[in-house]
């Protein structure tokens, strides 16, 4: 039986036809077929519709006039849906993917989000059961970011090559108290992902309408299952930084990479070196821990000298101001430390003393280790130094994208001591001499 009554049929019996397709498990609806993927650009919002770029000014109710086609739903369980779907990205970035087709009823009047280290997706359904209707405009759910108790196993991958390691947790918010492993699959593994994060109750069940997220245009496949909790695992901060190397501010990129979830800030180092006559002022930009934002300083040795500055900021691709280099000071200031520099080994030997100045109150043991590709360069350093690099002690930076080097510096530090006699030497002389003048009288 067709969802409707031909035209020459008689009013009677049209309204008969009518009546059974709402009835009838026999009967099928027309329904509006469309997908919209809702973008900024340039202060103008842009709609592509099946990869057709049209600015997007047709609104109703909010949201785009649907121009898709209509088609009848294959099963009488199917009624019009309209499927509202909001992404945050780790940036900022927003992007709102609005899907119309035929769809099962149970999955109808859903609300969901979940929240993984690089997004958080929040998607509402609506329904409506007669032909080609309009389904009234979702409502998404609130944004709660107050901590529920529940920490999920968490990770990220953007290749499946990898393997995605919970090695951490991510903390809940809101009513997402379930925890999911999610991944988005398409041909060829473009804009592939798999993400572990936080979920409200109904993403992974079978009407929780996650695998209608699927872009029609990228052939996107999704799914999701849920996984357990892991209240043992450390908490992890799951911060975005941007990565690079470089000898001028200016040539940096701006891609952004996650950090170890053991990283808390985003680094903006300085670094310039003196050494042999030479002058080099490199510059990197990395994840790091908090306590390098205090490494602000010098360590010299005899042959090198490092002038070196780190700035910070601990939120999402944040940029940390320019470093300023500390000023060199060449008064001595009575203290000294063991000196010696190898530019290319892990021992420095054949140590003297050196004199500090200005500021420096400690002695280093500073090690460098730089492995980019193949090779490996290690360059060992004694010398006098300031507090502020032993107190932000060692780093360690791991390779991102372009920025193809790891870099591990290792950091000891002593107390220097004063380059005039110490008081335990003046006491053994005076009791020699105390010696010799009791032999002098007794003879």
């Amino acid at each position: 039986m067709f969802c409707r009554a031909v035209d020459t049929m008689k009013s009677a019996a049209s309204a008969v036809c009518a009546i059974s397709a709402l009835i009838s498990t026999a009967s099928c609806l027309q329904c509006t077929a469309c997908s919209w993927i809702l973008q900024k650009a340039n202060d103008e919002i842009y709609a592509t519709e099946y990869g057709n770029k049209v600015l997007y000014r047709d609104i109703v109710d909010g949201q785009p006039i649907c121009l898709g086609f209509n088609r009848t739903c294959t099963s009488p369980e199917e009624v019009c849906g309209s499927i509202y779907v909001k992404t945050t990205k780790y940036d900022q970035s927003q992007e709102i993917f609005i899907k119309r087709d035929c769809i099962e009823a149970k999955e109808c009047d859903v609300s969901e989000s979940f929240t993984t280290p690089v997004l958080k997706t929040s998607y509402a359904v609506t329904c409506c059961n007669t032909d080609s209707c309009t389904p009234a405009p979702q409502i998404l759910p609130p944004e709660n970011n107050t901590e529920n108790g529940v920490q999920c196993p968490s990770c990220f991958l953007s290749s499946p090559m990898e393997k995605c390691e919970a090695k951490y947790s991510l903390t809940c918010t809101g009513k997402e108290k379930y925890c999911i492993a999610y991944e988005r699959t398409a041909p060829f593994e473009t804009n592939y992902a798999y993400a572990m994060g936080c979920a409200s109750k109904n993403v992974c069940t079978e009407n929780g309408a996650l695998h209608n997220l699927g872009k029609p245009g990228l052939l996107e496949d999704v799914k999701c299952h849920n996984t357990t909790h892991n209240q043992q695992t450390k908490t992890g901060h799951f911060i975005w930084c941007f990565f690079c190397h470089d000898y001028n501010v200016n040539n940096c990129s701006d891609k952004a990479y996650l950090c170890q979830p053991e990283e808390d800030v985003c680094v903006f180092e300085r670094v310039r070196s003196i050494y042999d006559g030479r002058e080099e002022v490199t510059i990197t930009k990395r994840c790091g821990k908090s306590n390098e934002c205090s490494r602000s300083g010098i360590i010299r040795s005899s042959t090198k000298t490092i002038f070196m500055n780190t700035t910070c900021c601990d939120y999402n691709v944040c940029q940390a101001p320019l470093p300023t280099l500390p000023q060199a000071n060449d008064d001595e200031n009575g203290l000294t430390c063991p000196a010696c520099f190898v530019p290319n080994s892990d021992r420095c030997l054949g140590r003297s003393n050196l004199k500090c100045t200005g500021n420096e109150q400690r002695c280093i043991r500073y090690m460098r280790t730089e492995v980019r590709e193949s090779a490996t360069n290690t360059e060992s350093l004694h010398g006098c130094t300031t507090d502020e690099i032993c107190e932000a002690g060692s780093s360690i930076t791991y390779a991102k994208g372009h920025y193809h080097r790891s870099i591990k510096t290792s950091i000891m530090c002593s107390s220097a001591v004063g380059w005039r006699a110490p008081l335990c030497t003046i006491r053994r002389s005076m009791t020699l001499t105390s010696i010799i003048l009791t032999l002098i009288a007794s003879s």
